[in-house]
């Protein structure tokens, strides 16, 4: 069984509109020849004869009229459709829950005003599910909080974003200004795969005391409610609480000279061409908020003396606390007493994730 082509239906559409091989072989750009071919190649197809060859001006027959409506309808429907994906372009992007709640909206919104044709996906996970997902070929690109391990892929550094501790107003630490008494404190803490969780982790793994996970939960949201009622601190972005200190819901503990920073970069697959649309979003963060260095050490999570002051070693035998133990609460000290001498905290700060 034969079946009709667009070319061939679009052909006996435009001579059979006009009558006149001539003015169809102007109209397509093709010899008579070629539209005589397509023709007879129609009613082939068809099983009948499309003009009335008996006279010598060319004249559609019955069955020729009973089909030209529908020819010029697909052929009418084909461009239209044609147009349509040609103007409208996809973008689909990850985004790790901070930058995605808080920074992207007004960045799309800018976007989806300049490219009202193109369709905009935006997944929202935790930093290491986001990854996977521009590994896995799920989304072309992705902006991410943290670091990016995975050497399969394009890292650069967009922004940085300030961490801060957050309490509730009424909470017996809101006002405090020495990082010593953060030991005493429960903390609320974001899901494992959180980019502020992990900076968390590394800054306090050179701390003396152990501090105390007491709850851990999958978004900003959940995490704020349980900071308002009092039930702990918590380390945050900035600006995932920025409307809640505004409001007075919450208050940032003003330690004095502990600065938090975090870097946000942009993640792509290596050696892969990405569209012009994504190309074109891209630029736009960058020319919103970036690009910005990055000092060589800046994931190490080294301390540093303040001043002349002598650096000491963490604990007593010189190292760290495993990160891991402290995220698990296997070392929280549920008491709230201090498990070793601490008053030299306020002399060491911490740098890498959390640092200016």
């Amino acid at each position: 069984m034969r079946h009709l082509t667009f070319r061939q239906l679009n052909i006996f559409a435009t001579v059979g509109d006009h009558e006149n091989l001539a003015a169809a072989g102007r109209i397509l750009g093709l010899s008579a020849a070629t539209l005589s071919d397509a023709i007879r190649d129609v009613e082939a197809a068809l099983g009948k004869e499309m003009f009335d060859r008996s006279s010598r001006k060319m004249r559609l027959s019955a069955d020729g009229r009973a089909l030209l409506p529908d020819a010029k309808k697909l052929v009418r429907e084909a461009h239209a459709l044609t147009l349509r994906h040609r103007s409208r372009s996809v973008l689909c992007i990850g985004a790790s829950t901070t930058v995605g709640n808080y920074i992207l909206p007004p960045l799309l919104d800018d976007f989806a005003l300049r490219h009202p044709q193109t369709e905009i996906t935006v997944q929202v996970r935790n930093t290491d599910d986001v990854v996977n997902l521009v590994a896995e070929h799920a989304v072309d690109a992705a902006i991410v909080e943290g670091r990016v391990t995975d050497s399969s892929l394009d890292v650069r550094v967009w922004r940085r974003d300030s961490l801060v501790i957050i309490a509730a107003p009424d909470h017996p630490l809101a006002r405090s200004t020495d990082p010593a008494a953060l030991g005493e404190a429960k903390w609320i803490l974001r899901e494992h795969g959180s980019s502020t969780r992990r900076s968390f982790e590394t800054a306090v793994a050179d701390w003396p005391v152990e501090p105390c996970v007491l709850m851990t939960v999958g978004s900003n949201e959940l995490l704020k409610a349980a900071v308002m009622r009092g039930l702990g601190l918590s380390c945050v972005a900035a600006s995932a609480v920025a409307a809640e200190v505004r409001r007075g819901e919450l208050d940032i503990v003003p330690l004095n000279g502990v600065s938090f920073q975090q870097t946000l970069s942009i993640v792509q697959r290596t050696n892969k061409r990405s569209s012009s649309i994504v190309e074109e979003f891209l630029d736009l963060c960058l020319a919103a908020h970036g690009p910005g260095g990055v000092e060589a050490d800046s994931y190490s999570g080294r301390t540093l003396p303040l001043a002349s002051e002598p650096a000491e070693p963490a604990n007593a035998n010189g190292g760290k606390k495993d990160p891991s133990a402290i995220a698990s609460g296997r070392e929280c000290n549920r008491s709230g007493r201090r498990k070793s001498d601490h008053s030299h905290l306020e002399n060491r700060l911490p740098i890498g994730p959390f640092a200016s």
